[in-house]
């Protein structure tokens, strides 16, 4: 059968154990008959064997023999003689650890799917802003002097960079569709850097380049990771 199957008497010896239940805890076929049950197995099949404990379908982690971090489906039963009396403990388990992951993903694409739903909000709201702080970046660069129309151009650059980004958050449950074309690092690296200079006046950046360097990339992408390391 593919379920493990182990029984034990009254003094915690184990009295037989099938192949299922050698394969499924990684133990040494044929090594543990008359053996205690405390020296080859570890909790919580120890705890619930010791403290003769009846479960039905229980679900536990295990850590076998190996190292493996694995699930297990346990149920124990009483063993007893023709005339009742108690003999043991019949213990029957089967791995989980398959089902528990996919398990584990539905739940993870569930909160996904919450937070696509919860994102694309904040965007709607985030954008509502950024309109109207492009638009007023706009009307102020109709009247600045021209040296701080550079100010005002980063201004309207950064919200364009800032609408990009909610665009990859909004696609973020999605498979990610790169738009590659040649890249200018330098000239790539350099906006980074203008993105967030001014943070400290400490800090000095220097690009050195003996000559035009390109990449084939996704150059919002790029950008995005470059700022953020920055």
């Amino acid at each position: 059968v593919p379920s493990g199957v182990i029984s034990i008497d009254k003094e915690m010896k184990i009295k037989s154990i099938n192949q299922a239940a050698e394969h499924i805890l990684d133990l040494n076929t044929g090594k543990t008959l008359d053996r205690q049950f405390t020296e080859v197995f570890s909790d919580p099949l120890v705890s619930l064997i010791s403290a003769d404990k009846i479960v039905s379908r229980a679900e536990y982690p295990y850590v076998t023999g190996e190292g493996r971090h694995i699930w297990l489906g346990i149920t124990t039963s009483e063993l007893r003689n023709e005339t009742g009396e108690k003999i043991g403990l019949i213990c029957v388990f089967t791995d989980l650890t398959e089902i528990k992951t996919l398990e584990t993903q539905v739940q993870l694409k569930e909160r996904l799917s919450q937070l696509g739903e919860m994102s694309a909000g904040i965007a709607h709201e985030l954008r509502n802003s950024m309109a109207v702080i492009a638009g007023y970046s706009k009307l102020l660069g109709r009247k600045v002097d021209p040296s701080s129309k550079g100010t005002v151009d980063a201004i309207s650059d950064e919200i364009k960079n800032m609408d990009s980004i909610i665009s990859e958050l909004l696609a973020f449950a999605k498979p990610t569709v790169l738009n590659m074309e040649r890249v200018d690092l330098q000239e790539l690296i350099q906006e980074a850097v203008s993105s967030v200079s001014g943070v400290s006046e400490k800090v000095r950046v220097a690009i050195h380049s003996e000559g035009p360097v390109s990449a084939k990339a996704d150059t919002v992408l790029l950008r995005q990771a470059l700022s953020n390391l920055i």
